[in-house]
């Protein structure tokens, strides 16, 4: 009877691998999973940031801010660890705080303007100085 169960299973498992469907979908199951392991790092190949700490500014109407920080710090303290986060409260209204963060990005897309820019300018000196150092070589 064993015999008979092993040559059963064994056949059906070399029947389901061999299929077309089974390979398709355990290839997409790969890749996604593959994909979900590396999320960070795709992340950051596009541009995302994850070093810089994420500041959370919470405008309490209804005085409920110190049962969240007091909830957030016994519970879910790890979440905002892993996230570099920390929160706070805030007397501003919404749109002070929608005028600082639009100051704030555009601040922050200069300062990376100006650093590429100050990297290729780096790069091409550099470039120039080997070439030139190439043509004194020649001479």
């Amino acid at each position: 009877m064993r015999n008979k169960f092993a040559f059963l299973t064994k056949d059906s498992l070399k029947k389901k691998i061999n299929t077309k469907s089974f390979k398709i979908v355990n290839i997409i199951l790969f890749i996604i999973i593959a994909g979900l392991l590396n999320l960070d790092s795709i992340v950051k190949s596009f541009g995302g940031d994850f070093e810089n700490e994420v500041k959370i500014l919470i405008i309490d109407e209804v005085n409920v801010y110190d049962d969240l920080e007091a909830l957030l710090k016994n519970s879910y303290f790890d979440v905002l660890d892993s996230y570099n986060a920390k929160i706070e409260k805030t007397d501003k209204t919404l749109e002070e705080l929608e005028k600082e963060i639009k100051e704030n990005m555009k601040k922050e897309k200069e300062e990376k303007r100006k650093n590429k820019k100050d990297k290729k300018n780096k790069k091409h000196k550099k470039n120039k100085n080997n070439k030139d150092t190439n043509n004194k070589e020649d001479l």
